[in-house]
């Protein structure tokens, strides 16, 4: 079964992409893991012992919090609930505790929210941009406006280096969820133009799904 994976600093602006996360597994039919990464620091002066038994009782009081977080989600939203697994991750760096759980896990795709840090407005750029980077695992990157609708229409940027094969990951994507796929490509003035006829005949040839050029 396709995994999907979902994270959340419980942040209100973590919401939407929760929201899309659910939409998606339930479209697709797959298996939905809620992932929250944090970090603790061991005071100083305190033993193994009491740092284990304090790390114990943080995360019991986390999953509570979490599964209350995902119930008001729900609350709010108009769609079935579904079968999902809360997973906390310890880990100095978000990012890599994202990853490292992502490929472990065999996850299919990392929904992320653009702004999911609290209080401190950090817009696309800080662990949204370095998830992408060096991720090996596909990254969906939700507004913190969205709101639940379902998915029918996908628009797919490129470059036309690699388009063959960029558009197959976006197919694969796409085709579960019976969406269509339009493909669009912004040229410089000197750019060479590619043929649009030709390279539109060729991919529907290749892939049977609706495409649009």
């Amino acid at each position: 079964m396709e995994k999907i994976l979902v994270t959340t600093d419980q942040s209100v602006n973590s919401k939407a992409a929760i929201r899309f996360a659910i939409k998606l597994a339930s479209q697709r039919k797959a298996q939905l893991t809620i992932l929250h990464v944090y970090h603790l620091l061991k005071p100083f002066k305190w033993t193994d012992h009491a740092f284990a038994a304090y790390t114990t009782e943080f995360r019991k009081k986390r999953q509570t919090r979490l599964s209350s977080f995902i119930a008001g989600i729900y609350h709010d939203i108009d769609e079935r609930e579904i079968n999902y697994e809360l997973v906390l991750v310890s880990n100095i760096d978000v990012v890599d505790g994202i990853t490292d759980y992502a490929s472990r896990n065999s996850c299919s795709y990392i929904c992320i929210s653009t702004r999911g840090a609290g209080t401190i407005a950090k817009i696309f750029g800080t662990h949204t941009a370095k998830l992408i980077s060096c991720s090996t695992v596909p990254v969906i990157c939700i507004p913190s406006a969205y709101h639940l609708k379902e998915l029918k229409h996908i628009l797919y940027a490129s470059d036309m280096t690699d388009y063959e094969n960029e558009l197959k990951e976006v197919v694969d994507f796409a085709r579960p969820i019976g969406a269509s796929v339009e493909m669009v490509h912004i040229a410089y003035p000197n750019e060479f133009a590619f043929d649009k006829e030709l390279a539109e005949a060729t991919l529907q040839k290749k892939i049977v799904i609706k495409l649009a050029f």
